[in-house]
Parts: structure tokens; sequence; C-alpha cells
């Protein structure tokens, strides 16, 4: 799959939390999975059925959780960013690194930077 098929996705998650729907599918995809797999505290649930990712989206007191995706990065323009740098930075965002996707903090942990994906805003 492709990374425009990627932020589509997500700006779709946005899209459906506006109008107050319940659930969400996607075809399935390795690197959609392991994204959304580090968004699940803002969902209600994630499962795969016959090749599909549905995502049961989470409100608040009737107020969609997800506000909105600010994506960093970009088919056209990549952002990559050092640790040292990402440190300074008080974003919730998720980075595409050589072991895979990880949080802000996850990568503070690890000591790796990587490329910007997006950041959420709650």
């Amino acid at each position: 799959m492709s990374y425009i098929y990627i932020l589509n996705s997500l700006n779709n998650i946005v899209n459906y939390q506006k109008k107050k729907k319940n659930k969400i599918k996607f075809y399935y995809s390795n690197y959609l999975y392991s994204i959304l797999k580090k968004l699940k505290k803002y969902f209600d649930k994630i499962y795969i059925l016959d090749k599909k990712i549905i995502v049961k989206l989470k409100y608040i007191f009737n107020n969609p959780v997800i506000k909105n995706i600010n994506f960093i990065s970009k088919p056209s323009r990549r952002i990559y960013i050092k640790i040292k740098n990402l440190k300074k930075i008080n974003v919730n965002c998720l980075l595409s690194t050589n072991v895979g996707i990880l949080n802000r903090k996850e990568s503070i942990k690890n000591n790796i930077g990587g490329e910007l994906l997006f950041s959420v805003n709650v």
C-alpha cells in the first residue's frame, strides 16, 4: 500500500468522527495496522476480519476523541528528525524508524530518530 493510502485512511478517521459514525473499515496493510495499534488509546477497539481492519471509534461526552491529525511528512516532502531535536518538541507524534513505528516517548526511550509522520490533536 502506498503512503497516500495511509494519509487518506487517517483523514477518513477524523471525518467519520465528525459525522459521529461508530466504526470504519480499511483494507488490511501491515503499515496501517501498526500505526493504528500505536493510536489504540484513541479507539474503542481495533480488530481484523476477512483482510479488513475494523476500527470502533471512541467518543467522550458525545464529542470525538481525535480533533485533528496534522500530517508532517508528505509524499512530496519527507521530514526527518534527530533524537536531540525530538527531545525539544512537545507534540504527540508518530515516527517511522528502522525498528518500526514509534511514538515520541518510545523513540526518546530507545534513543532513535526517524521520519516524522503526523501529530494527533486530542
